[in-house]
């Protein structure tokens, strides 16, 4: 609808209706992996699904290993399926079994995984497991209870006064 009518339009389909040539060659449409992605996204799209995620009940693990996989492949820069589909074997192995997983690959590739590798994938792995430890604490969760109801009752009271700012799959007129 915004592409200009007649012989200026920049869509071949268009000009071709105009001058009658058949330079227009329609693309064979959504490949059939994207096709295969369809159902699943409309299962996580479902209604029910998400109401579960309102209110701070989240599906941490899922959200854990997706973070995962868009630090190593960012939405904001255009790479191949390929690379993608390394960050997410790269991510999931990090996600079960930790940074050593690295070592694992690269021994399994016959590289010699040198001192600094070592000791920087184990210190990662302390590190994240002494993170687990502070999170299951009793303390530590109240705390973040609190820090959530704290702004939950903030973003309830903006809602009242402004009213619904956004709302998945609607646009304000």
């Amino acid at each position: 609808m915004h592409c200009p009518n007649g012989i200026d339009s920049w869509w071949k389909y268009k000009k071709d209706k105009i001058t009658e040539e058949k330079s227009y060659q329609p693309s064979a449409g959504v490949p059939n992996h994207i096709k295969e992605v369809k159902p699943v996204y409309a299962r996580f799209s479902e209604k029910a699904l998400l109401e579960q995620c309102l209110h701070g009940k989240t599906l941490n693990q899922n959200e854990a290993l997706n973070k995962m996989i868009w630090e190593r492949a960012p939405k904001e820069t255009f790479i191949g399926s390929q690379e993608i589909e390394t960050a997410a074997f790269d991510a999931i192995a990090n996600f079960n079994i930790g940074a050593t997983a690295r070592i694992n690959v690269l021994k399994s590739l016959g590289i010699d995984p040198g001192q600094f590798t070592m000791e920087g994938c184990n210190k990662i792995d302390v590190q994240r497991i002494k993170s687990a430890e502070y999170k299951e604490k009793d303390d530590s969760k109240k705390r973040r209870k609190v820090i959530r109801g704290k702004k939950k009752k903030r973003i309830d009271a903006l809602k009242e006064v402004e009213g619904t700012q956004y709302s998945a799959g609607e646009f304000a007129t």
